[in-house]
């Protein structure tokens, strides 16, 4: 959404901040609004956690929820007492058990997948070596247009951002319970690849589809 949003400073700080856009669609036309709520998480001084509700205003008519999202903003610039790059440690390293550690079980999956153990971007991903190089970045956990707005050309519009940062997603082939009795688990990735290249994305790391559970990754830089 190119309107106003938080900027990556303000993302350091929990708070809840709003953006909002003009909607076109054929002979529809409104109004598009979301609701950013940062948060901490637990003893992560790396991360913060973004909850977003995506809502849709048409002409003469009441607001509804289209959507919503969950992300994870990573501040690899973040520094420990001692001058290391907090998310090394958080993200990449083996942490002890922790009451969160299930919440970021998905995050730190895909960065081990995009890093090494030292940060630096991994051999699979070195075509994305520029990009990964870049202070922080977000990882989508999940989002979701809500059944009656898909197919709006809604999807493009609430995943645009101003912000010059990282944005990856993971598709994990055991994800698709919606669907399941419909198409495949590699059917399913394969639609949602076309639909998240419609906003920009890139698959960087392609799953195996013969092996259950195996992760896609895509990304696209934010400009």
């Amino acid at each position: 959404m190119p309107a106003k949003r938080a900027t990556q400073r303000e993302f350091d700080q929990e708070a809840t901040h709003e953006a909002h856009a003009s909607y076109t669609h054929k002979k529809e036309s409104g109004t598009l609004r979301c609701t950013i709520n940062i948060e901490t998480f637990g003893t992560y001084t790396s991360i913060r956690r973004l909850d977003v509700d995506f809502f849709l205003q048409l002409a003469n008519k009441k607001t509804v929820t289209i959507g919503e999202l969950i992300a994870w903003y990573v501040r690899k610039d973040e520094l420990t007492a001692k001058d290391i790059p907090a998310w090394i440690g958080e993200l990449l390293g083996a942490r002890a058990k922790a009451s969160d550690e299930n919440f970021t079980a998905e995050l730190r999956m895909v960065s081990k997948m995009l890093y090494t153990k030292s940060g630096e971007p991994s051999d699979s991903v070195q075509q994305y070596s520029q990009q990964l190089a870049t202070p922080r970045f977000v990882f989508i956990e999940m989002f979701k247009l809500f059944e009656d707005s898909r197919g709006k050309g809604l999807g493009p519009q609430v995943l645009n951002e101003d912000d010059n940062i990282v944005s990856v997603l993971s598709l994990a082939r055991d994800a698709s319970t919606e669907v399941a009795n419909k198409y495949t688990d590699v059917q399913v990735e394969q639609k949602l690849q076309a639909q998240y290249a419609k906003s920009g994305y890139a698959t960087w790391v392609q799953g195996d589809p013969d092996v259950d559970g195996s992760v896609t990754i895509m990304g696209r830089i934010v400009q």
